[in-house]
């Protein structure tokens, strides 16, 4: 991702989507992209905490909001019952976005 960011020069912006069901504080979800971003180095990064009713719509409300180019985000790329019990929010993201979504498997 970084090496991206430096080819196209693009602005990142990390988001924490709160929702009803899982509610977190605005400090609590700063302190977590900060680390994030501490721990692998990011720089000329936007941290931002969006509330919504789901995280999908949440992910895409918020790249409306900025006119993003792109939505990267990450993906435990499970499959079969585990995939059918718990869902993917990527995969839904991707089915309903008029914008790019550039999705990659984190181990």
């Amino acid at each position: 991702m970084k090496r991206i960011q430096t080819v196209f020069d693009a602005q990142f912006y990390f988001v924490v989507v709160n929702t009803p069901g899982n509610f977190e504080t605005t400090r609590e979800s700063m302190n977590r992209i900060r680390t994030f971003v501490q721990k692998h180095h990011f720089e000329n990064i936007k941290a931002e905490v969006y509330n919504s009713l789901s995280e999908e719509s949440g992910i895409i409300e918020f790249a409306d909001d900025i006119d993003a180019d792109l939505i990267a985000m990450t993906t435990h790329g499970r499959t079969g019952l585990i995939h059918l019990i718990t869902g993917s929010i990527a995969e839904d993201v991707v089915n309903h976005s008029k914008r790019p979504v550039w999705t990659y498997r984190v181990k």
